[in-house]
């Protein structure tokens, strides 16, 4: 089901040369950490000034699609929903826009993974626990506490080091506590 949607949107973010990292739940699957998600999230390298123009290219290829810009309190700066059409009904998809440089790097770093027979860029651990962070909902500081559970203390200590510098150290100890 969620393979499917991924069928029909990376190409049309392929074909339009948009970068992207799959991040969310699926990700975390990628990388070991099993969780149920009923919806796809993808990190694409876009604007706010974009998110009309992206939207109304997926709702050329038959997609609602609907964007809208994150609100004072929201960590994201914009996103545009897709309900993308599968043969049981629909998925939706969120395509995330990065609020930060670190967020473009995440993109930039992202590696190429088969995932169900379609080859796709997913986010490194590291960012994927990163983003985990910044999002910062109960639910994404215990993904990034099982995302850290499975580091060796080295890697640990790197992964605190870099949400210190990120601004995330409130968050990092929020996650620490997901891990007892």
């Amino acid at each position: 089901m969620l393979s499917e949607a991924l069928r029909k949107v990376v190409p049309v973010l392929e074909g339009l040369e948009i970068p992207y990292a799959l991040i969310g739940g699926l990700a975390l699957g990628v990388h070991n950490v099993i969780r149920a998600t009923e919806d796809v999230d993808l990190l694409v390298q876009r604007s706010p000034a974009e998110m009309q123009e992206l939207a109304r290219e997926f709702r050329a290829k038959g997609m609602r699609a609907v964007s809208r810009k994150g609100a004072a309190d929201d960590p994201l700066i914009g996103v545009v929903v897709l309900e993308v059409p599968i043969r049981d009904g629909k998925v939706t998809c969120d395509l995330i826009l990065p609020s930060s440089g670190w967020q473009f790097e995440a993109i930039r770093e992202s590696e190429v993974v088969n995932f169900e027979g379609l080859s796709l860029r997913v986010a490194r651990r590291k960012d994927l626990f990163l983003l985990k962070l910044f999002a910062a909902s109960p639910q994404d500081l215990l993904d990034a506490a099982d995302l850290l559970r499975q580091q060796a203390p080295n890697g640990r200590r790197a992964w605190k080091a870099r949400a210190a510098q990120l601004r995330l150290s409130a968050e990092y100890a929020r996650c620490l506590k997901f891990m007892k």
